[in-house]
């Protein structure tokens, strides 16, 4: 596999990239004659021996969705044929290990041998709590069952046997908050996660459930998995993607270590170098030149981190080079298209969505893109008709899709906060008196202006000339308004406010620890997010009807007429 690949990209490969490039080509047109592709293998346990129970699936990239599956036979092996083209995510899993997951690029009538060994699960040398999931509490992660310590070390737990079988899981028992099988079981099933179920067959109406941690694994070597492709011509985009993997593995370490130490991961997340961990892609970005594989590290990019409009070379890169009915947006579609929503502006990447949703062949693409140009027609204020065309789209047409099922969030007429509604309870505290708390009580009888804003979001930053004209305009007439920061750092909005912006208005910097709670009282999952409350509480207007002119219009309509 890497053989190609050093040769692919060191300084004399450039006749070699050529013939490549047109050989990738040929590959693709010739294998859509053949309806199905072959994935072979073999999966070992960490000691190199076949595993009892082994599974190998493939995955929908975009939805997790499972495509096919085989068990291993006694040797380890597997083969099953695909029917699919584009990314797919390969599970290897076995039972005592933690599975292993790979990204293949799969052209129709292709040949792909995958070897696996491995890792066993590992328990941490001292651990003072295990619980226990199973069929007996439908396997609750909210309310599992705690498991006794015994004097020998011993963790054990009576469970009332209400059937002839009986499946579980320990949690605890492995770093992370994964649910892993137990000890010496009868038999074993696989789980949705990549893990494994025990399986116990009672014969009375008590199972006592034991783990014993001296019996577990405390070291274990890494996980190795080697992708064959066996007509070579799809190497460079396994290569493209397993840096992918990289990068979101790196970050995923490093906030559960975050997390174990029990630090905020909120802090973390906010604080973290994505540009630095993609890195290598970028890196691989400079130096390709074959569009195909170009197409694979522009989305890798802009799925696997956190961009913002310092990426929008990038961003116009993306939008230049893939085409809207690439299937390497099957990788991952709505985080995708989210971060391209933050490096671009609404109204640039208008087009392209509209392109996607028209050509690409992924249902779960254009779903993805369609609640995108849903939130963009309600944030960006195109209009309530093209909302509503985007929404009964959605609704209908991918009416069980994820996307579909946020959409109807968005727009329930059973939301906490819309027209009409009270606005509900909060205290906040104030930015520039820190012994004083905002309520809802501090604006009793006051029109409130309440803006969900960050010193990162152009959108919201390109409304305050017009708060300030409002504030000047109505403030003597009765407008509060409450601006609500959600930076990352207080750092940034001091700064804002000092170098760019006063606000003389109320400034709240929410607290990284009420963020989620803060975004789902007020139903709101991005920004700005502007509501105008009257006098008694009650919320009279929303969103695009209080950006841009429309502020001025909702405010005399609302202010100026309750005065006559």
């Amino acid at each position: 596999m890497f053989r190609l690949r050093e040769m692919l990209f060191s300084q004399k490969g450039r006749i070699m990239r050529t013939l490549f490039s047109l050989a990738l080509s040929l590959s693709v047109i010739a294998a859509t004659s053949i309806s199905q592709s072959l994935l072979d293998g073999r999966i070992l346990q960490a000691d190199g021996t076949p595993p009892r129970v082994g599974h190998f699936v493939v995955l929908n990239h975009a939805t997790r969705k499972v495509i096919c599956q085989a068990a291993v036979d006694a040797q380890g092996k597997f083969s099953l044929m695909v029917d699919a083209v584009g990314p797919v995510c390969v599970r290897m899993s076995a039972v005592d290990h933690q599975p292993s997951e790979a990204s293949l690029y799969v052209v129709k009538g292709q040949a792909i041998h995958i070897e696996a060994r491995l890792a066993l699960n590992t328990t941490p040398d001292s651990i003072s709590n295990v619980a226990a999931i199973g069929s007996f509490n439908h396997y609750s992660f909210e309310a599992p069952l705690s498991m006794k310590k015994e004097e020998d070390g011993a963790f054990s737990l009576a469970v009332h046997a209400d059937s002839s079988k009986m499946t579980y899981q320990l949690l605890g028992t492995v770093p992370g908050r994964r649910s892993v099988n137990g000890q010496g079981s009868a038999a074993y099933e696989l789980d949705p996660e990549g893990d494994y179920r025990s399986v116990v067959y009672p014969s009375g109406d008590m199972v006592t459930l034991r783990f014993d941690p001296r019996r577990a694994p405390h070291e274990t070597n890494p996980a190795m998995v080697e992708v064959r492709n066996q007509k070579g011509a799809m190497d460079a985009i396994t290569d493209i993607l397993h840096l992918r993997e990289m990068v979101l593995a790196k970050f995923i370490e490093q906030r559960d270590s975050v997390e174990l130490a029990g630090k905020s991961v909120s802090l973390f997340k906010d604080d973290y170098d994505w540009h630095a961990a993609q890195r290598p892609l970028i890196d691989r970005l400079a130096e390709e030149s074959i569009p195909f594989c170009r197409q694979a590290i522009l989305i890798s990019l802009f799925s696997s981190g956190r961009m913002d409009a310092r990426d929008s070379t990038l961003g116009r890169k993306l939008l230049t080079e893939v085409p809207p009915q690439s299937r390497f947006w099957s990788i991952s579609p709505l985080g995708t298209v989210e971060n391209l929503g933050e490096s671009l502006s609404a109204k640039a990447i208008e087009s392209y969505t509209g392109d996607v949703i028209e050509k690409n062949p992924d249902p779960a693409v254009r779903a993805a893109f369609l609640l995108e140009a849903l939130m963009m027609a309600r944030v960006e204020g195109v209009g309530k008709e093209k909302a509503a065309h985007y929404y009964e789209v959605l609704t209908t047409e991918y009416a069980g899709s994820n996307e579909a099922a946020m959409a109807r969030q968005l727009e329930s007429p059973t939301k906490r906060v819309q027209v009409g509604q009270h606005l509900p309870g909060f205290r906040l505290p104030d930015l520039r008196d820190s012994t004083r708390y905002l309520t809802n009580s501090s604006f009793e009888g006051k029109f409130l202006l309440l803006d969900f804003w960050a010193t990162w979001c152009a959108p919201c930053v390109k409304e305050i000339p017009g708060i300030h004209r409002a504030y000047e305009k109505y403030h003597g007439k009765g407008l509060e308004i409450l601006s609500v920061s959600l930076d990352n750092k207080m750092a940034d909005l001091q700064s804002f406010l000092q170098t760019r912006d006063a606000m003389p208005w109320h400034l709240v910097f929410a607290p990284f620890a009420d963020r989620n709670a803060l975004m789902e009282t007020f139903d709101f999952k991005g920004i700005p997010r502007p509501l105008l409350v009257d006098r008694h509480g009650n919320i009279i207007a929303m969103e695009n009807d209080l950006r841009g002119e429309g502020l001025d219009k909702t405010l005399q309509k609302a202010i100026d007429g309750s005065s006559r």
